[in-house]
């Protein structure tokens, strides 16, 4: 039987709180994750999506404000233009 392919994940505010969480979780289970966060260079910083240095890394972090529409469709283009396929989003 093959395996089944790898899921990919976007957590939506992931800087702290649930969302932070759920990263966690997600990335202790394997899956891909994307995140996003207002700043990504804040203090509240976490190790789990810093020092990545391989090719395809399990955790991508990427800047999103919700309140803004051009930041959602900035964070759309981005992942389209990557090529992803997302498969489960958490907002």
């Amino acid at each position: 039987m093959p395996a089944s392919p790898q899921r990919t994940w976007l957590v939506v505010g992931a800087s702290r709180g649930i969302g932070h969480e759920f990263v966690r979780q997600l990335l202790a289970r394997g899956k891909k994750v994307y995140a996003t966060v207002r700043n990504p260079t804040g203090e509240h910083q976490s190790s789990f999506w810093t020092g990545h240095e391989e090719v395809d890394p399990p955790c991508t972090v990427l800047s999103c404000d919700v309140l803004s529409e051009q930041s959602l469709l900035d964070l759309a283009s981005s992942i389209r233009e990557q090529g992803t396929k997302i498969d489960h989003v958490v907002i």
